[in-house]
């Protein structure tokens, strides 16, 4: 049986708005990973990313979007912290 190369693929960590440059600047200066905004209205939050690190920070900026309500909600209920962690499998079955 051949073995399957499993991953975590990258930690996406949840924000609040506020807090987006304090963590670019940690990951930027303190880490040494650059990471790249993207702003997702359809989905109510900015992102920053590095697919090379592995790292994704979501927060929620606008009123309303897919992902909105559940941010909030997790921010309100755990604070600031990992949101998901993303594997990488060769199949989901």
């Amino acid at each position: 049986m051949a073995e399957t190369k499993q991953k975590v693929h990258h930690v996406v960590w949840c924000v609040r708005p506020e807090s987006l440059e304090r963590v670019r600047r940690f990951w930027q200066e303190g880490v040494g990973l650059a990471l790249h905004g993207l702003d997702l209205p359809d989905l109510g939050i900015h992102v920053l990313i590095s697919w090379e690190g592995g790292v994704e920070v979501i927060a929620p900026v606008y009123e309303t979007g897919l992902l909105v309500e559940a941010t909030r909600d997790f921010l309100a209920t755990r604070g600031e912290g990992v949101y998901t962690v993303v594997f990488d499998v060769a199949s989901l079955d």
